[in-house]
């Protein structure tokens, strides 16, 4: 074999050794994934902490089904969304992603899932919520964030074209 044979196995091995480490990874993504569940089974059991530590600093943009629309920006506006509900519902709450799909590109990544929502508000109204989200993150000191999540929910319009 000659040497510029030999050249590209070693680079071809060495490539295929740092393959794992790249920062748009397979890891980085069930990362990611891990993270959204966690916070669907706080829900459960309306631990607010976990709940929020998927959001962790003031560029969080959250437009999610819960009034009022216009609240949408940073940290605060999370917590004091998610705890409304907390305090405004009795009972189980079962909350669950499915369909999550999770695309990472160095320290930024995107994930788009379908999410599900049960409960009983304190007034005995049962609901039964099923929107899309997509959540944007941010890897900062190498830790995923999630910067912006918007929640939407398919209506059931009738379109004459």
């Amino acid at each position: 074999m000659n040497s510029s044979a030999w050249f590209r196995i070693v680079i071809l091995a060495v490539a295929m050794g740092f393959s794992h480490v790249s920062r748009g990874s397979s890891i980085d993504e069930a990362e990611i994934k891990a993270m959204m569940e966690r916070t669907v089974k706080a829900y459960a059991v309306r631990d607010l902490a976990t709940v929020l530590a998927l959001y962790r600093n003031d560029e969080l943009m959250f437009f999610d089904l819960v009034p009022p629309a216009k609240d949408c920006c940073g940290y605060e506006s999370a917590y004091k969304k998610t705890k409304a509900f907390f305090d405004g519902t009795v009972g189980p709450i079962t909350a669950e992603w499915s369909d999550i799909a999770v695309k990472t590109d160095h320290d930024l990544a995107f994930a788009t899932a379908f999410l599900h929502f049960s409960f009983t508000a304190k007034d005995g109204r049962k609901g039964d919520v099923r929107g899309r989200s997509t959540l944007v993150f941010r890897r900062i000191d190498d830790q995923w964030t999630c910067i912006h999540q918007h929640d939407s929910q398919p209506t059931e319009v009738v379109f004459k074209w």
